[in-house]
């Protein structure tokens, strides 16, 4: 068993009985004891831990990763701001367009029937609207319910 935990102690059931028959101040002094020594083991723990945030938080000696981290975080905010402007930028040109005109073209060329697809049927169009709605409904109610749980 571990520290402090319920059971027989070393005597067994003689040593329960001793501990009952044992002087009261002595059970004082057994207890206070075992009391500082846990409240000594909680500090040690907590220094440590002090000491690991510390370390952890020290800017200065993640400094290198965290300026990569840096960098990688605004090259990424940069790209995914600048590259749907170059994009549009390069489809926007007359060879751009011609190209997937041509492509177009060459499409419909070999798949004449792919070009007009046909309507969905009643059943179809029926069976999304329904589901549609469903949906809308299991929705409301799920918000009802968190809302009613938080509030």
């Amino acid at each position: 068993m571990g520290e402090g935990a319920r059971g027989m102690k070393d005597g067994g059931e003689m040593g329960a009985a001793a501990e009952n028959d044992a002087d009261p101040n002595e059970r004082t002094d057994a207890l206070e004891k075992e009391i500082s020594r846990a409240r000594e083991n909680i500090g040690r723990i907590a220094g440590e831990l002090d000491r690991r945030r510390h370390a952890l938080f020290d800017v200065r000696r993640h400094a290198l990763p965290l300026g990569i981290a840096a960098i990688a975080v605004t090259a990424l905010a940069a790209g995914g701001i600048g590259l749907p402007f170059l994009r549009r930028r390069r489809r926007a040109t007359i060879s751009s367009r011609f190209g997937r005109w041509r492509a177009a073209v060459r499409r419909v060329s070999e798949n004449p029937e792919r070009v007009a697809r046909p309507a969905p049927g009643v059943g179809r169009t029926i069976a999304a609207a329904g589901a549609g709605a469903a949906a809308s409904v299991v929705a409301k109610e799920l918000a009802r319910r968190l809302m009613r749980t938080r509030g």
